[in-house]
């Protein structure tokens, strides 16, 4: 074989195996076994007026315990679970002083992704015309159904971006 055609046949391996180079897009082949938690409240909203659907499930983050010893808190299961989906997968915004990490995130239209307040304090979390509050240290799992460049907002102020594409 020649070179090229060795370099077309490696190039089509890592194509093939990694994807079609779009490493800024998140996967859909999530499944409900990838993110189950019993405790979640989903929260789904449509506006008629730009079609804009976004389905919401908050969570808790931390759990509050009280021993004999005095009052602590652990992460729960669920925020574990969920770190190890979208923080290793890059699909998370991370939300601490109402400052958003990273500034912006690209995506295929309804790839699920994780905002993530990590205050002691709730914030309104708002994604285009849409807005949620999450609690101190609370988190929710969003999935966006339509294309678009959406702002995300904390409190009303800018905080990031996210790009929804088909």
């Amino acid at each position: 074989m020649t070179k090229p055609t060795l370099f077309l046949l490696a190039a089509a391996a890592v194509t093939l195996t990694m994807g079609a180079g779009c490493a800024k897009f998140g996967s859909n082949n999530q499944t409900n076994s990838d993110y189950n938690s019993p405790s979640y409240v989903a929260v789904t909203s449509t506006d008629a007026s730009d079609e804009l659907a976004v389905t919401a499930a908050i969570e808790p983050g931390v759990e509050v315990i009280k021993t004999s010893t005095g009052t602590f808190t652990a992460v729960t299961k669920s925020y574990a679970t969920a770190l190890g989906i979208y923080a290793k997968s890059g699909l998370r915004f991370q939300f601490s002083k109402c400052s958003g990490t990273p500034g912006s995130l690209y995506i295929k239209q309804g790839v699920k992704f994780m905002i993530d307040n990590r205050d002691n304090t709730s914030h309104q979390i708002g994604i285009g015309p849409k807005t949620y509050t999450l609690g101190a240290y609370n988190f929710a799992i969003v999935s966006v159904q339509k294309a678009g460049s959406y702002n995300i907002t904390c409190d009303g102020g800018g905080a990031a971006h996210v790009t929804v594409e088909k």
